[in-house]
C-alpha cells in the first residue's frame, strides 16, 4: 500500500472513532435493563412509542396499488417482448423476401412489450 491510501485509512479511522465515543451514551444499570426487559409487555409498548399517533396500519388484503400495477406491468412486458418477438421470427420466417429477421424481431419485441405491459396493468387494476 502506498503512504497516501495508509494516510486516508488513518483519517476515516479517525473519524469513525470521533463519531462513536461522541455520540450520546445512555448508560444504565445491567439489573435495570433486565428488569424493564423482563415484562412481558415491554416490547410492545417499545413498538407502540416508536410509532407516530396518527399513523393507522393499511389493510393488507389484494388492493390494485401503484406498485402492484407498476409490477405486474413490468413482467408481463418482459414477457410480451419475448412473446412478440418470437412471432416476428416465426413471421419473418414464414416470409418469401429476403431479410435477416432483426427488425421482424424487434418490430415483434416491441409491440409485445406495449401489449404485454398493458395487459398486465389492466389486470392489475382489476
Amino acid at each position: 500500500m502506498s503512504v497516501r491510501h495508509v494516510r486516508s485509512i488513518r483519517w476515516v479511522a479517525v473519524v469513525l472513532l470521533v463519531v462513536c465515543v461522541s455520540g450520546p451514551a445512555h448508560a444504565q444499570s445491567v439489573s435495570a435493563l433486565r428488569s424493564q426487559l423482563s415484562a412481558p409487555h415491554a416490547l410492545r409498548d417499545a413498538a407502540a412509542r416508536q410509532r407516530p399517533a396518527h399513523v393507522t396500519r393499511r389493510n393488507t388484503g389484494r388492493g390494485s396499488g401503484t406498485a402492484t400495477k407498476v409490477t405486474v406491468g413490468t413482467a408481463m412486458g418482459i414477457a410480451g417482448f419475448f412473446a412478440g418477438a418470437y412471432v416476428g421470427f416465426l413471421a419473418q420466417n414464414g416470409a418469401t423476401t429476403p431479410g435477416d429477421g432483426r427488425a421482424a424481431v424487434m418490430t415483434g419485441g416491441l409491440v409485445g412489450a406495449g401489449a404485454g405491459a398493458a395487459l398486465g396493468v389492466w389486470l392489475a387494476s382489476r
